[in-house]
């Protein structure tokens, strides 16, 4: 129980880390912003915009336009790209990271809330905060590819996402529910929700 205490927590925390920050590229100089340490992604809810910061210096890097109150924002390593969730417009913006400016509008469920990429990079999920279920965007195509239910009770309301390490789960929070839901990343299916 203590293991998995931990691990929950590590979803609140994880929710707070994708609001903000990301990871820089890994894969190579040509996709990486200037300084060591890469860059800061932070979304702006009232300018709809998601700003580039060194996380060296702190200077601003650049900035592009998104849909309208950004919320969450991960940086799949690999890809050479950064997400939005883009709440009022129901749709997860692309950004390029080398130009910093939006390549791609890819529609999802309703209000696109807190969002997580996992560790290889070639997936993103989105809660949908309108409703009780979880978008899977593939990073290869930029394209939703399945819908996810993180709960049985068609009250909840998806939160926040958290994939585990080994990607074989994915862990979201709910709302109104108050619970937290695995599901398995292979089919798709809720195993648990633990209030």
């Amino acid at each position: 129980m203590t293991t998995l205490r931990r691990r929950l927590s590590v979803v609140g925390l994880g929710a707070l880390a994708a609001i903000s920050a990301a990871v820089p590229n890994v894969a190579g100089a040509a996709t990486r912003l200037p300084g060591e340490y890469g860059a800061v992604w932070v979304t702006n809810r009232d300018l709809n915009n998601v700003t580039a910061f060194d996380a060296g210096t702190g200077a601003v890097v650049g900035s592009a336009g998104v849909g309208a109150q950004p919320t969450g924002v991960v940086a799949p390593l690999f890809t050479g790209k950064v997400y939005t969730s883009d709440e009022g417009s129901n749709q997860v913006s692309v950004i390029s990271r080398a130009t910093r400016s939006r390549v791609k509008v890819i529609p999802v469920g309703p209000r696109p809330h807190h969002m997580m990429t996992n560790t290889l990079g070639d997936r993103v999920y989105v809660a949908e905060f309108g409703r009780n279920t979880v978008g899977v965007i593939d990073t290869a195509s930029d394209t939703k590819v399945a819908t996810w239910a993180t709960s049985p009770n068609p009250a909840a309301r998806a939160h926040a996402v958290w994939p585990s390490r080994d990607g074989r789960r994915l862990y979201a929070t709910n709302e109104v529910t108050n619970d937290i839901a695995a599901i398995d990343t292979a089919t798709g299916q809720l195993l648990w929700n633990l209030p």
